[in-house]
């Protein structure tokens, strides 16, 4: 699956319609038209305010993007892309969700924040990040170092809707100084392994100044990694695990080093499933349920 997910790039300057062997497409967005942030994400901000504003230029290519806000956000905003759901109920149900982001100097934080975080979410009012209240997703992070203000390093998350705590887990090895002005392309596949194990794998990768081609993988978690198989029988409520309507979703932070946002994907991987590909800078291709 992780080779699948890396073709899932935005990087080629086509739509490339591809062969699909199920109706399920998944979703697109480049947020170049405006009100595509507020058309297709629920914003979960627990009622403090949207941190995520629309920018008409400076995305990738010139177009438009989205920008978060540089103030720590407390509330833990969460993009939930709602124009279509996913079917994670059975071993071998996966769903690939991917954004592009632009990195900024995060000097003026020295905390951990994330600089970009991909999941899936058990409703369309959850959000990560959360220690209270009904939340319930899987989830791949890139977080922002107290070291240095170019330094990352790669964690899941995962939480049940009755948990009084995220459970996370560090990936060793997987840290990085990454480039302020450039693209990162962070893609997250998970997987329905068996009822109480959920597989992640992903990558995040240089996509240079503009965007215009894959430079290299900075940070990745493959299948061979042990920590990519992540035992969820210890979490309490229900979980993102044997449900037909899971959600994909996003969130990074300005005081993570997150500048702007371009290029939202999320797509259902059965086996037999080829992927379409979308151009970094390119149309967008989009299909709602």
């Amino acid at each position: 699956m992780r080779d699948l997910g890396s073709l899932c790039g935005f990087g080629i300057s086509l739509c490339t319609l591809a062969i699909l062997t199920t109706p399920a497409w998944g979703g697109l967005v480049d947020y170049n038209t405006p009100g595509d942030l507020v058309g297709n994400f629920s914003l979960n901000h627990a009622g403090a305010g949207v941190r995520y504003s629309e920018v008409g230029v400076g995305g990738i290519g010139g177009s438009g993007s989205i920008a978060p806000s540089n103030a720590i956000d407390a509330v833990h905003t969460t993009a939930l892309y709602d124009q279509e759901s996913f079917d994670f109920s059975v071993a071998g149900s996966s769903v690939t969700v991917s954004q592009f982001v632009f990195r900024q100097n995060d000097a003026s934080f020295p905390f951990e924040f994330s600089f970009q975080q991909l999941g899936i979410l058990q409703s369309t009012g959850d959000r990560f990040g959360v220690d209270s209240g009904p939340d319930s997703y899987v989830s791949l992070r890139v977080m922002s170092d107290t070291i240095a203000n170019t330094g990352v390093f790669l964690q899941t998350e995962v939480r049940g809707s009755a948990d009084v705590s995220r459970s996370q887990q560090t990936i060793p090895g997987e840290t990085a100084n990454l480039v302020e002005g450039n693209w990162y392309r962070m893609w997250a596949t998970f997987e329905n392994v068996s009822s109480t194990q959920v597989r992640i794998t992903g990558a995040l990768e240089d996509w240079g100044t503009t965007a215009g081609g894959f430079q290299s993988t900075v940070l990745e978690l493959t299948a061979g990694d042990a920590e990519s198989l992540v035992d969820v029988s210890g979490l309490s409520g229900t979980t993102v695990l044997s449900d037909g309507d899971v959600w994909a979703g996003w969130r990074g932070f300005g005081e993570g080093g997150a500048n702007l946002f371009d290029n939202f994907g999320a797509v259902p991987e059965p086996a037999s499933l080829i992927l379409l590909v979308l151009g970094a800078g390119s149309l967008v291709c989009r299909k709602r349920s």
